[in-house]
């Protein structure tokens, strides 16, 4: 069995280090539970931190899982506040939100066995949003501006076990979602600037995802209760917008793709100017591709082994109409083409050392060499209106290297863990001009480090209390902040963003398998050398999470 594990570990790494490789999605989608406990996957032992390839997203998994007929609920309230102290002024944006949304993994509200070798899921999910910018000046009137932000949806899917251990699955969901300033009367007029007024400012977005994932389990590997389990996946994604950024976009202000999600959204304005009708309409629309792919070795339930594999892209495309006093220009074009090539392989263990006691070590290494984002901007000499230059290219490499270790106690009753996380990122970033020409390089250099540390203790069979903490920092070198007023001359500082992150909530476990898990974190971010104005930023959640049984 030594030989085997260590085999095992040695086959694994070396894998990992003689491929090109850059993200892993799976390791954010935790329970409430391993969120409440800082959020360290590699020493928490749980369903959603298992490595199996329904974790990885493969909608095959779910039929080589253990068979529990289930409803997962999930309900997250989210408040977050960003306020900076300048010189003539103060601004402050708030989000507040409400989401519907699966607690953790891939389960998505209902699962159910039709027999032993058929499986549906099924489910809803929503969100209200609202984002509000104030500005108060030291002399004249508060002004402000809000968004708010909704919507619904759902999805299904169905996964079926054939004979041997060959599985298949696919599904897909959708959601669609709408939102309109509170009020016209803001800091961000979309025509303040030619005199006119605004009667209209209103965004609607969506998303259809999808996925088809193919699975084979093959028993008995060295070991009546060894498995190796192999996976492929092709799917979309649907990751939702940020209600700041698209405030700011419906608004008036610029947009950051990465803030729309996966999501195509449409801002659609009219109103007035020189006492002449004006309209406008502009729609970012996205279209994410994945592949994934897992192996992943389980030595009965002391270890396990993974590697996985991720490659993903996605195009973003902008659709300007306006119409003014001026006349009717429409555009059409690229404004981002995204790549990404990954690999990471995890390894956990479940070591005994006493009677109710066991360690639980773990460790990750992720590595890319491949991330690529090029921006591109309408041409101006071709007013034909679908011509676009690549403006930009972002080049990234990066890795990120995670041990942890857990303690179990006392039959379960009492867990504790730790993860560090280390590593650091290259950004090359390029500008191109119009005619093709590269400009300069210039590169950043980010380094990470992380800590988490949560702990469980089940005070009765029924209850649980949690705590975490996580300290989660990045620091980018050689970063311009100013002028020294003496040399005159630019300053270049380390600069460290940090989050420090505190969690608490309950478990509770009632018969026939009725679980409840509630989160509350509390969020500051700093960054030093603190700019001036020194900005603060805070954010809390609350997030209740149920399985019930079907």
């Amino acid at each position: 069995m030594k030989k085997l594990i260590l085999l095992s570990l040695a086959v694994c790494f070396s894998l990992a280090l003689s491929s090109p490789a850059l993200a892993l999605r799976w390791p954010d989608n935790m329970s409430y539970r391993v969120g409440t406990m800082g959020g360290a996957t590699l020493a928490i032992e749980d369903e959603t931190t298992a490595l199996t390839i329904f974790n990885h997203q493969n909608h095959a998994g779910v039929a080589l899982n253990k068979k529990e007929n289930r409803s997962d609920l999930g309900l997250t309230y989210r408040s977050t506040n960003e306020k900076t102290e300048y010189t003539t002024f103060t601004r402050e944006d708030t989000t507040t939100g409400m989401e519907l949304e699966r607690p953790g993994a891939e389960y998505r509200g209902m699962t159910y066995w039709l027999d032993d070798s058929l499986v549906i899921r099924a489910g809803i999910e929503g969100l209200m949003m609202s984002g509000k910018t104030t500005i108060t000046p030291i002399v004249g009137s508060v002004v402000e501006e809000g968004l708010g932000f909704s919507g619904l949806g759902g999805g299904a899917s169905i996964s079926y076990l054939f004979d041997g251990g060959f599985a298949i699955g696919g599904g897909a969901s959708y959601i669609g979602a709408g939102g309109k300033p509170d009020d016209l009367t803001g800091a961000y007029n979309v025509y303040a600037g030619f005199g006119g007024t605004t009667s209209k400012v209103e965004m609607s977005a969506s998303v259809l995802s999808w996925g088809v994932g193919l699975g084979y389990e093959i028993p008995g590997l060295g070991g009546d209760e060894n498995k190796l389990t192999l996976g492929v996946g092709v799917h979309s994604d649907d990751d939702r917008p940020n209600v700041s950024g698209l405030a700011d976009a419906a608004t008036g202000g610029s947009v950051n793709p990465q803030d729309l999600g996966d999501y195509s959204v449409t801002f659609e304005t009219e109103g007035t100017v020189g006492g002449a009708a004006a309209t406008n309409s502009t729609t970012y629309s996205q279209a994410p591709f994945f592949i994934s792919a897992e192996a992943i070795f389980n030595v009965g339930s002391m270890l396990e082994a993974g590697l996985l594999f991720d490659y993903g892209m996605n195009d973003i495309n902008e659709k300007d109409e306006s119409t003014n006093f001026l006349g009717t220009l429409a555009t059409d074009y690229k404004v981002a083409s995204v790549s990404e090539l990954g690999i990471t392989p995890i390894v956990k263990a479940n070591i005994p050392i006493g009677e109710d006691m066991a360690l639980l070590p773990g460790a990750s290494l992720t590595t890319w060499g491949s991330g690529t984002m090029d921006m591109f901007d309408l041409d101006p000499t071709t007013p034909a209106v679908s011509d676009s230059y690549k403006s930009g290219t972002l080049e990234v490499s990066s890795s990120l290297i995670g041990i942890g270790c857990g303690l179990q106690a006392m039959g379960k009753q009492l867990q504790v863990g730790v993860q560090l996380e280390t590593g650091g990122t290259s950004t090359d970033s390029t500008p191109y001009a119009i005619d093709g020409t590269a400009g300069t390089v210039s590169t950043l250099e980010t380094g990470i480090s992380n800590i988490r540390i949560g702990a469980e203790y089940w005070v009765i069979p029924m209850l649980a209390i949690r705590a975490g903490f996580a300290s989660l920092g990045n620091t980018n070198k050689d970063v311009y902040t100013g002028i020294d007023p003496v040399t005159l001359l630019p300053i270049y500082e380390d600069v460290t963003a940090s989050t420090s992150r505190i969690t608490f909530g309950l478990g509770v476990s009632l018969p026939e398998g009725m679980v409840f898990n509630l989160l509350v974190g509390l969020n500051t971010n700093t960054t030093s050398p603190a700019s001036d104005p020194e900005p603060s930023d805070t954010a809390m959640d609350i997030l209740l999470g149920a399985k019930l049984p079907i």
